[in-house]
C-alpha cells in the first residue's frame, strides 16, 4: 500500500475539509470516490469537529465550495446539501486557482507533512499518518489573517483551532513525528 502501512491506513482520496472563518482544516480519507462517500465524511466531521455541542450545518453553515468532480457535484450531494439548507458553489473545470483558500491551505499542510517525513528519515508508507499529524499541527500554529479580538479591543493573531474551537489548543500530545518509540515493560 503505498501512502499507507496496511490497509486501514490507506485512503486513496481524501475531502479537505476548511472553515472560511476560523481557517481550521480537517483532511477525512474516503476509500472510494463516490457522493455517498463525501456525504459521509461530511456526516462525520459535523459531529467529530464541531466547535459547539449545538453546531448543526443548518444552522452554521451558508455554503459549500467544490472542485468540478462529479462526486463533488452529483445530485445526490447537491440534494443534501439543500436539505441543510446549504448552497453548493462548484469551481469551473481545470480551475483551481478559483479555491484559492482551500489550495493555499493544502499547500502549507502538504509541505510541513514531506519535512516530516523527510526529517524522520521515513517513506511514502508513512504519508497518511504524517497528513493527518501535518493537518493537526498546521491547526495549531498561527496564521496571517487569523486574528482575535480581547475584550479591550486589541486585536491579536490567533491559532486556527482557537478561533474555530474557542479555547487554546492543547499542545502537550505533539512530539516530533517519526521518532523512535522505547517500550518498557514492567514486570
Amino acid at each position: 500500500f503505498v501512502g499507507g502501512l496496511s490497509e486501514a491506513t490507506y485512503f486513496p482520496n481524501y475531502l479537505h475539509i476548511i472553515c472560511a472563518f476560523a481557517r481550521y482544516c480537517v483532511f477525512l480519507g474516503l476509500k472510494k470516490l463516490h457522493s455517498s462517500d463525501v456525504i459521509a465524511a461530511l456526516e462525520f466531521f459535523e459531529t467529530k469537529h464541531r466547535p459547539t455541542a449545538d453546531y448543526r450545518f443548518e444552522s452554521h453553515l451558508a455554503e459549500v465550495h467544490v472542485d468540478a468532480g462529479s462526486q463533488l457535484i452529483s445530485q445526490e450531494l447537491r440534494d443534501f446539501l439543500l436539505a441543510a439548507h446549504v448552497r453548493l458553489i462548484a469551481a469551473a473545470p481545470h480551475h483551481q486557482h478559483q479555491n484559492g483558500l482551500n489550495e493555499r491551505r493544502w499547500q502549507l499542510v502538504r509541505l510541513i507533512m514531506f519535512k516530516h517525513l523527510t526529517h524522520a528519515r521515513l517513506g511514502l508508507e508513512f504519508l497518511d499518518m504524517s497528513l493527518k499529524y501535518s493537518y493537526e499541527v498546521s491547526n495549531m500554529l498561527p496564521l496571517k489573517l487569523v486574528t482575535v479580538t480581547l475584550p479591550d479591543g486589541t486585536v491579536v493573531p490567533s491559532t486556527p483551532f482557537k478561533k474555530y474551537f474557542e479555547f487554546k489548543p492543547p499542545v502537550g500530545r505533539f512530539r516530533v513525528f517519526g521518532c523512535p518509540v522505547v517500550v518498557k515493560v514492567y514486570t
